[in-house]
């Protein structure tokens, strides 16, 4: 589950190794007529050997394959030996070029550079003036079993063994909530569920690590159950595919108390600024004033709360997205902005930039935009809503800290 996580001693535990094959440098010419077509094997013990892509004709591939291998957690502390084996592609029998090993060690995984291995050469006809380097890199993640096995002593702890899902509540002093996780392929879909009523609270969530972080949210009005569990959920906020390579302890969730400032029917926000009836975007962008126009991406931005946030009506062929784009601005410390719309409607996300991301032509720094995905033309601006929260006593915990999976 994270570059970093290691087991903190051997044991029968299962591992997910994770090892990329970035790149080489330097390949010789082995073919008389063209460079090299060049392929890395990678092999464990006990394990069935992986490959790269061939990338042909190159003396520098680059490759960036991630190479996924399942081990007892003892392999890390045994001397298990990695084998890197380069080929020269061919049509009747594949030449092999060079090699390189690894020894597995506890260090490999608690530092997630890239790795530059030298190159040793079958022939000596193949070494060049310079040295030839093939660059990798090592993570690893605990299986699904091995995290049940360490999370099942915590009470209220429940697992869906057949869909590989497992939920952890959080500790005390929090609200009641529960944090999903989800395995899947190399990957986790990582969910927070609030699993009680609460309208002060405000979750957040974000892969610090990450340019942008995407955040799926669904509300419900009565508790909706989460299949194989005893439990039932009014919020839930997801990232999806975050992969196994990632730092979980760069996974980061926040809870604050909110209380509102403000709130505006869209109906109100928009006539404001000149609309009248069912628009297009060519009408629309000549007929309203006090707005700023986006023509590539057929979109209006209508400013809010003095110019700290636009509400943006983005046009797409069959619906629109209605999305609030916060600004960077210090007016917007310990302050949440929100989208709302009435009814059964549940494709509503949120993005949060790190550093901010620039937004009309770079007159302007984005944190973080909520957006009403794929709002169906015809829909009234009068059953969604935009409000302002003042939020205080913020609380954050890592999702590697919350499942005790800390690196070590």
């Amino acid at each position: 589950m994270s570059s970093q996580i290691q087991p903190s001693a051997p044991g029968s535990e299962r591992v997910r190794i994770c090892i990329s094959v970035i790149r080489a440098s330097n390949l010789p010419k082995v073919d008389k007529l063209s460079l090299i077509d060049a392929y890395v094997k990678v092999e464990l013990p006990s394990c069935p050997v992986q490959r790269t892509k061939t990338i042909d004709d190159c003396s520098a591939p680059v490759w960036n394959a991630k190479l996924f291998f399942e081990v007892d957690a003892s392999a890390l502390y045994s001397c298990t030996p990695v084998q890197f084996d380069l080929f020269d592609e061919n049509v009747m029998k594949d030449r092999y070029v060079a090699n390189v090993s690894v020894i597995l060690n506890p260090q490999l995984f608690a530092d997630p550079s890239n790795r530059q291995l030298p190159l040793n050469f079958a022939k000596d006809k193949y070494r060049g003036a310079e040295p030839s380097y093939l660059e990798v890199s090592f993570s690893a993640n605990y299986t699904f079993d091995s995290v049940v096995r360490r999370l099942q002593h915590i009470s209220g702890f429940q697992v869906n063994a057949m869909d590989k899902k497992l939920y952890v509540p959080f500790p005390t002093g929090w609200a009641p909530l529960v944090l999903g996780i989800e395995f899947e392929g190399n990957g986790v879909d990582v969910k927070v569920y609030q699993i009680a009523p609460a309208t002060n609270i405000h979750l957040d969530m974000a892969l610090t690590t990450a340019h942008k972080t995407k955040i799926r949210r669904r509300s419900c009005t009565t508790p909706t159950p989460i299949k194989s569990t005893s439990l039932s959920y009014y919020e839930e906020i997801k990232l999806d595919d975050v992969p196994a390579s990632a730092d979980f302890s760069q996974l980061v969730i926040w809870q604050f108390k909110k209380e509102v400032v403000e709130t505006l029917s869209l109906d109100s926000v928009v006539r404001e600024h000149g609309w009248k009836g069912a628009m297009s975007f060519t009408t629309a962008s000549k007929a309203l004033r006090g707005v700023q126009i986006e023509q590539a991406e057929e979109a209006i931005y209508m400013p809010l709360a003095q110019g700290n946030c636009f509400l943006v009506v983005d046009f797409d062929e069959s619906d629109v997205d209605m999305k609030c784009l916060v600004l960077d601005t210090p007016a917007n410390a310990n302050t949440a902005y929100d989208l709302a719309i009435r009814g059964p409607y549940n494709k509503k996300t949120s993005d949060v930039y790190v550093p901010s991301k620039p937004v009309l032509g770079g007159k302007y720094r984005a944190t973080r935009r909520t957006e009403l995905d794929d709002v169906p033309y015809g829909t009234s601006f009068g059953t969604m809503e935009w409000s302002k929260y003042a939020l205080s006593e913020a609380m954050q915990i890592s999702v590697a800290d919350l499942v005790k999976l800390r690196p070590v």
